[in-house]
């Protein structure tokens, strides 16, 4: 998968990051969903 290759290249502050921001994105999915 793409997301894993990424994940290789980026630093652990990055990966982070990128663990967060998909995470938001998935609650605000979520959030819509029920509102």
């Amino acid at each position: 998968r793409i997301e894993t290759e990424l994940f290789d290249v980026l630093t652990p502050e990055e990966r982070k990051n990128f663990d967060l921001s998909t995470a938001l994105k998935r609650i605000n999915k979520a959030m819509g969903a029920i509102g």
